[in-house]
């Protein structure tokens, strides 16, 4: 009985091993990424890309107002990216439509904010008018003038269109997330950046649920909303997980005349049994560095990263090196943005010769979450010639601005304390110059 047991056991042993071994995981990405078939129709614009009439059209987007796609280079991440890429509808783009001439000038000061609004739960309106001051009504122009442009990287916002395809439930297609409604009702995120008068870059990641009667089909993603307007477009596709998502990235007007790159990211929370199995569990670790190899073959500026990494503690190893890519990034602050966990970061990284300066001491949580099942936060970046703007007494006359912390307090080993985790490790990637593109271990 013993020795069948053995033989058992050395049997599943082998076999699991085989199965790891045939199934290395790779970080490895590539740009203009487009298998011919689902993200082709993405690269010719709608009536819903096209800006409202008067509208500045979107500057060095084309006259197609294409992205530049970034993508995995594994053939069983494509096969399933696919799938679930034909599920949902083309992205939408669209220009600010009121923005006054003056405003883009001069910008001293801007605000960076990241949410995830819970598919509709969060109320997005309501956030804009008391956090960034911002009254919503189509028929005024933004009440906005420098320092108070921002950005908002938002993740989980959605689109409702009787246009989807037709979705079945399968593995394709993801649950349905139904939260309570806000007051207002759920809005979404093209009736917002309408009603506002905003930029906006919609790239939906998968369906919000199969068809269901008397429903109308709704996909969701990231998205970027700005009073700025937004150029240099590109969607990049993470290294498939659990789930498609995909990373909306662009370009605006900041500080100092520099322009600077804005980025929405929305990773897993947890893989697939057999996923965890091959992986070690580095769900998260493996999209967060897709996310950067997509990032270092871009053009050079100074970047923000927002997003819900959906990480259950500060001290994972997808934080720890992302922090190494963006070494500017401001400490956390301890506190959590969903229940009791550290979900939702904001990254930052300079570039030699940036006039640009991240303010510490403004990086905060906001206080309510107005619906979603997340807290949003928000940072401030200043020119160098901005003036007294990085004073702590003036900061907190800036709209959306709370300080809760002394910055001579704050730490980045809060960030990186001495907790160790499963597969808890750095991974350093080498350049591979045949495929001009960056291999991970």
């Amino acid at each position: 009985m013993r020795t069948t047991r053995l033989i058992w056991a050395v049997g599943v042993a082998t076999g699991i091993a085989t199965l790891v071994s045939g199934c290395t995981l790779s970080h490895a990405m590539q740009q203009d990424f487009d298998d011919g078939s689902c993200l082709a129709r993405y690269l010719a614009p709608t009536s819903a890309n096209q800006p409202e009439a008067g509208a500045a059209n979107l500057p060095e987007a084309g006259a197609g107002n294409l992205l530049t796609w970034s993508g995995p280079t594994e053939t069983r991440d494509i096969d399933k990216i696919e799938a679930w890429c034909r599920t949902v509808e083309p992205p939408i783009l669209r220009a600010p439509a009121r923005l006054r001439p003056e405003d883009g000038d001069r910008i001293d000061s801007l605000a960076v904010v990241t949410w995830n609004t819970n598919v509709g739960g969060g109320d997005l309106l309501t956030f804009l008018a008391e956090e960034m001051k911002v009254t919503c009504d189509p028929t005024e122009p933004v009440n906005l003038t420098p320092p108070f442009h921002f950005v908002v990287l938002l993740q989980e916002v959605y689109r409702a269109s009787a246009r989807l395809p037709e979705a079945v439930s399968g593995p394709n297609i993801p649950v349905r997330i139904e939260p309570d409604p806000p007051p207002g009702g759920r809005r979404e995120i093209l009736d917002v950046a309408e009603r506002c008068g905003l930029a906006l870059l919609y790239v939906p990641s998968a369906r919000n649920g199969p068809d269901e009667p008397g429903q109308v089909p709704e996909d969701k993603g990231n998205a970027i909303l700005s009073t700025l307007p937004l150029a240099d477009l590109a969607a990049i596709e993470l290294p498939f997980e659990a789930g498609r998502k995909v990373a909306v990235v662009a370009t605006i007007p900041g500080p100092s005349g520099e322009r600077i790159r804005v980025v929405s990211v929305h990773l897993d929370v947890a893989s697939t049994l057999s996923r965890t199995l091959i992986s070690g569990n580095a769900t998260r670790l493996r999209q967060a560095m897709g996310l950067v190899v997509a990032l270092e073959s871009m053009n050079s500026l100074a970047t923000v990263v927002g997003g819900d990494f959906n990480t259950w503690s500060a001290n994972e190893s997808a934080l720890k090196n992302l922090a190494v890519h963006f070494p500017d990034s401001p400490p956390w602050d301890g506190r959590p943005t969903r229940g009791p966990f550290p979900p939702d970061h904001i990254l930052y990284r300079t570039v030699q010769g940036s006039r640009i300066d991240l303010v510490e001491e403004s990086y905060r949580r906001f206080e309510e979450t107005y619906g979603s099942d997340h807290a949003g936060r928000i940072v401030w970046l200043r020119g160098q010639d901005a003036g007294s703007l990085g004073h702590a007494d003036e900061v907190r006359q800036r709209p959306g601005v709370h300080l809760l912390h002394d910055p001579a307090t704050m730490d980045l080993d809060r960030l990186f304390a001495d907790v160790e985790f499963p597969g808890d490790h750095l991974v350093q990637p080498t350049r591979d110059h045949a495929r001009h593109d960056l291999v991970f271990p």
